[in-house]
């Protein structure tokens, strides 16, 4: 593998390999990855950051570790996919103080749970762009955006702080996902479409804007005020 002991970057290129216990290792001071390319951990994390940094993974690019694909401590933190990252025990995991934030593109794929940091003033935010799904769990993330003018689709369980929907469509699960769980416990901001197509969406807090949201399968269940036109299909 390859090791930074006192920060730096690394820029892994389509059709580069690194790997190693650790695929990559970064410490002492921030560090930046940009891969479209393999980075593999045979025994441990396949990218580990020890001070805060980012991690952006592009299309085609592959992240895999045996325990996290991805870990980031000591600091904000911010995760890019595009490719796949894959980790035995978690795909993705933060644990510093600062703002953390996961933003997921078309192509993205995790395997593995995704979990955000429970330090002290740590906050966790997902980010939704471009047209996807995602069946993973989503543990201790604040808040949920989606934005551009593309549809996610959400298949997994999780919960969320606030969400807002800024453009597109966010669905909740489908035929194959009667399962899905979406909680938002406090409030949604929806500018465009909330959609439930399988398992269960619950709003606890207040819901505004100017979107819509429709129920072709499932439950939509609203726990407080709401000012939305509201279709089932």
């Amino acid at each position: 593998g390859a090791q930074l002991n006192a920060g730096g970057r690394v820029n892994n290129q389509a059709g580069g390999t690194i790997s190693g216990q650790t695929g990559l290792s970064i410490s002492w001071a921030s560090g930046a990855v940009t891969n479209a390319g393999k980075i593999t951990g045979t025994s441990g994390d396949g990218v580990s950051i020890a001070s805060g940094g980012s991690v952006m993974n592009g299309v085609g690019g592959v992240i895999s570790g045996t325990r996290y694909g991805v870990s980031i401590a000591g600091g904000a933190a911010t995760v890019t996919n595009a490719g796949t990252i894959r980790g035995t025990t978690d795909s993705v995991l933060f644990t510093g103080a600062g703002a953390n934030s996961l933003t997921l593109r078309t192509g993205s794929s995790l395997i593995g749970k995704i979990v955000g940091s429970m330090a002290a003033g740590a906050t966790n935010a997902l980010i939704l762009q471009g047209a996807d799904k995602s069946a993973n769990t989503f543990l201790n993330f604040n808040t949920l955006t989606k934005e551009g003018t593309a549809a996610w689709t959400l298949d997994g369980s999780s919960t969320f702080g606030t969400a807002k929907i800024a453009g597109g469509a966010l669905q909740v699960g489908d035929t194959s996902h009667a399962s899905a769980l979406l909680v938002i416990d406090g409030a949604l901001t929806n500018d465009s479409l909330l959609e439930v197509a399988g398992g269960e969406a619950h709003i606890v807090g207040a819901v505004s804007g100017s979107g819509s949201a429709a129920i072709g399968a499932g439950t939509l269940a609203f726990r407080s005020s709401f000012t939305e036109n509201v279709a089932f299909t």
